[in-house]
This record gives structure tokens, sequence and C-alpha cells, in this order.
């Protein structure tokens, strides 16, 4: 029993080395092997959007299609109602223009006093700035100002041309009494602050003469319109 104990340690002793480098060889390719196996982790989508937006610079869009949140809302709200304004066939689309067309586009503006086509394509040229060139925003605001004071005062002359006179006349009569009140308010002011009476006298029975003759001109056109229906 001794010797067969004896024996079997001698023989765990040769075998061991040889087990302990098989093992370390094993060890080894498995380790090379787990180098060479790709990351599933890189393979998701949600790892793939994180690593392309950390790339991306500060400010830009991410991958997700969200709206930077440095941009101007109340520009893209103006420009907005210039397409709105000059939007024609209602289908959302206006033809690109180029930058570089911009400074002629806003000549042509200030020389065109009656707007029409090339009111159009400055406005086209002014969606493109905002949509494309964020860095000319300032100067585009202002331009856009002026776009918008340019609709509304052809807007209000088209009213105006619509009015039939006796309107007309009416809301020029209207504006007349309105000028009449403040004027006379003003006076009363004056008088309360020491100018002479007879100064004021004088002038409220010119501005009375004035309503006088507007009212005259008002009835004169009301009687004209009233043969013209005939």
């Amino acid at each position: 029993m001794r010797t067969y104990l004896i024996g079997a340690m001698v023989l765990g002793l040769i075998a061991a080395p040889g087990l302990m480098a098989q093992n370390e060889g094993e060890g080894g390719e498995d380790k090379a092997n787990e180098e060479k196996r790709p990351d599933r982790r890189e393979d998701r989508p949600h790892d793939k959007k994180r690593r392309d937006d950390e790339k991306r610079p500060e400010g830009d869009k991410p991958s997700d299609g969200k709206e930077r949140p440095d941009i101007d809302r109340d520009r893209k709200e103006r420009v907005a109602k210039v397409f709105k304004h000059l939007d024609a066939n209602n289908d959302g689309k206006l033809d690109r223009v180029e930058l570089k067309d911009y400074p002629a586009l806003l000549r042509a503006l200030a020389e065109d006093k009656e707007g029409g086509v090339t009111l159009l394509e400055f406005a086209k040229a002014l969606a493109e700035l905002h949509k494309h060139n964020k860095e000319h925003g300032e100067e585009a605001d202002k331009c856009i100002d002026e776009l918008h004071g340019r609709l509304e005062a052809k807007r209000a002359e088209e009213e105006e041309k619509a009015k039939s006179p006796e309107e007309a006349a009416k809301d020029r009569g209207e504006e007349a009494r309105e000028k009449n009140r403040q004027d006379a308010k003003d006076h009363r002011e004056k008088r309360l602050n020491g100018e002479n009476d007879d100064e004021a006298k004088k002038r409220e029975a010119e501005e009375e003469e004035r309503e006088r003759e507007r009212l005259r001109h008002a009835k004169h056109l009301k009687e004209h319109a009233k043969k013209h229906n005939k």
C-alpha cells in the first residue's frame, strides 16, 4: 500500500508541469480569441447613436432629428410668415436662391417701390439665409423687418382701394375728428400753461373751418356716388 501511494505521488509530480503548460496555452488562446472577437455592444443601435452624437460638434443637430436648442425661434416664425405671404401656390415650396445673389436682390427690393417679382425673389433669398446661413441672422432680421413693412403697406393700400367712396369718406371724417379732438386737447393744455388766448382762439377757428371744408367734401363724394349708382 505504501509503495502504491509513493508511486502515485511520483507520477503526479511528473505530470503536473505538462498539465500547467497545457492550461496556460489554452488560456492564451482564449485571450487571443477574445481580442479578435468584435464587441457586440458596438452593434447595438442606441450605442451607435450615442457614439455619433459624441463625435458631432457642440450645438449641431443630433442624430435623433430634434432641433438645436440655440435656434432663434422668433426669426423662424417670421420666416414662416414670409412664406405664407408669398407662397402663391400654397405648396410650401420656394425655389432655392444662392447666397451670392442676395445683395443684388436686396438692392432690387430697395429700388422697386411697387414690390412684385423682386419682392418674391428677396423673400426666397431671405429664407435661404435663415435656413442655411445662420451667421447672417442679424442682417436678415433687419431685412425681414423691412419686408414685413413693405407687405403691410401694400396690404393697407389694397384695402384702401377696395373701399367704396362712402367708406373712404367716412374713414377720413373719423380721422379728421380724432385729430381735431387731439388738437383741442393740446390747445387747452397750452392755455393752462399760459399761451395767449387770442392766438389759441384764432387757431381753433381755423381748424373748425378746415373741419367744415372736410365735411363738405365728404358730402360731395357721397352725392356723387349716389348719382353714379343710379
